[in-house]
């Protein structure tokens, strides 16, 4: 698992952000993300903190652009999906991203993805 220090590092731009804000970081994975469920971006990297959900994507090597951060008070529900297969979607208190749908590698992924933000 990437360090946050290597995160910080990677990242350019983190918009306002301040990575040590965050808390402990829990989880990293790659997915496919999406608002809709018709429409997929592949190979985000998402990483789970205590307080925030940030989500990149790779620029070039050891270098990152920050796509999207989901602050997990905002986070009202998680639920799997049946289609696509081993698919989580994040209900969201916001205007902006009501919905975040997150494609997992495999059922194990999504169990241990599900496990930490619900």
């Amino acid at each position: 698992m990437i360090s946050l220090k290597e995160l910080q590092a990677s990242v350019s731009n983190w918009h306002g952000l301040d990575p040590s804000k965050f808390g402990a970081l829990k989880l990293s994975g790659r997915f496919a993300t999406s608002r809709d469920a018709r429409s997929w971006q592949n190979n985000a990297d998402c990483f789970l903190f205590e307080k925030v959900m940030v989500i990149t994507v790779e620029k070039e090597p050891a270098k990152r652009a920050l796509r999207g951060s989901v602050l997990l008070k905002d986070l009202k529900d998680v639920k799997s999906l049946g289609d696509p297969a081993e698919a989580l979607e994040m209900q969201l208190a916001s205007s902006d991203l009501p919905v975040l749908k997150l494609r997992c590698n495999d059922q194990s992924q999504l169990n241990v993805w599900k496990g930490e933000l619900s």
